[in-house]
């Protein structure tokens, strides 16, 4: 028989990869992908704007449904709306990445995680992109907006470059 001790039986037990995340953690979590997302969106767009010389389809968004007029009246309402998606969809994606957690250093000191927890997230992350790409132009903008982007190959490049944005972000950050 073996005899436990009373820290062992006061003690939470570990939590399991399938258990749900708390509260807290979820929290954590979402709070990186919003930063992720809106670090994401800056790197695509100052990457976009040279390229295309327009705004995002945003500006569009805000002009048909918002305020009426053209989407050049609107930079700073497209760009601030762009913003606000971007965070939003590394909200999203960073709820559902799996959990990584940080690995002990030398001293003692917690560290960022795993090479291959970090090697994960960002192929993860890109394909993240390319869906976001694809729903971007075929349901908001071609659908919604009723307009065609006016670069395609440039709006699938900034996604790719906010899918490795975002993920290079989260890959490098940790749950605790």
């Amino acid at each position: 028989m073996v005899s436990r001790s009373r820290a062992d039986e006061e003690a939470p037990p570990d939590p399991s990869p399938s258990d749900p995340p708390s509260s807290s953690a979820l929290s954590k979590r979402l709070h990186r992908g919003v930063e992720g997302g809106l670090l994401g969106t800056v790197v695509m767009t100052v990457f976009r704007l040279p390229v295309t010389r327009s705004l995002p389809p945003s500006a569009d968004f805000w002009a048909q449904f918002v305020h009426g007029g053209r989407a050049m009246e609107y930079p700073a309402a497209g760009l601030l709306l762009h913003l606000l998606y971007g965070a939003s969809a590394g909200a999203l994606f960073a709820a559902v990445l799996p959990s990584r957690e940080s690995v002990e250093t030398s001293g003692g000191r917690r560290g960022p995680p795993t090479p291959v927890e970090q090697s994960s997230a960002g192929p993860l992350a890109v394909v993240f992109g390319v869906l976001l790409s694809v729903f971007g132009e075929r349901i908001l903008v071609r659908g919604l907006l009723d307009i065609a982007p006016d670069d395609s190959y440039a709006f699938h490049v900034g996604h790719l470059v906010y899918g490795l944005t975002l993920g290079a972000w989260l890959a490098t950050r940790t749950d605790d």
